[in-house]
């Protein structure tokens, strides 16, 4: 169930950052948004009761709220996005946490390096997204890095996971 939502995030960022190079339309990008938003939410209901993985239904949670977030801001056409950038600020406290959960491990949480580098990439993109919403910092940084990170953090291990059963690294 993960690795599919990784695979249907990174579609839905690629026109985000394609956006925040001038390169589309804030309703239509909306309506993006707006469908992966839920699709993760329902994923994370679908991955905290059936798969019994709340661990990882509430990271899942986290994002599918500020996905809705930006997709009202975008479909509504709103011009001070403060309210965004804090929602995204408390994603990058969850995604924090996460990584340091992955990184030490618990009796819970078994160690991974690769998952604690993607959810602190993700922490390092909330955290843009925040400034970005104080307009602090350009769309076109975040863009650069949803390049990045759908590469890396979302299409990799999502076709890995599919393909293998194994993160790639």
């Amino acid at each position: 169930m993960t690795a599919a939502l990784l695979i249907a995030i990174g579609v839905m960022f690629i026109p985000v950052a394609m956006l925040n190079i001038g390169k589309g339309e804030p309703k239509s990008t909306g309506g993006m948004v707006l469908v992966t938003g839920i699709i993760t939410v329902v994923g994370a209901f679908l991955q905290g009761t059936v798969f019994k993985d709340v661990f990882t239904a509430a990271l899942l949670f986290s994002f599918g709220i500020l996905y809705l977030a930006i997709a009202h801001a975008l479909l509504s056409e709103i011009s001070d996005w403060r309210s965004v950038g804090q929602c995204s600020f408390m994603v990058a406290i969850v995604c924090a946490i996460y990584s340091y959960l992955f990184l030490v491990g618990t009796k819970m949480v078994a160690p991974s390096y690769y998952l604690s580098f993607m959810t602190a990439t993700f922490t390092f993109l909330t955290i843009q997204v925040t400034f970005m919403g104080y307009g602090k910092i350009s769309g076109k940084s975040v863009a650069w890095s949803l390049f990045l990170i759908t590469a890396i953090c979302l299409f990799l291990p999502g076709i890995y996971l599919m393909a293998y059963g194994t993160l790639p690294f």
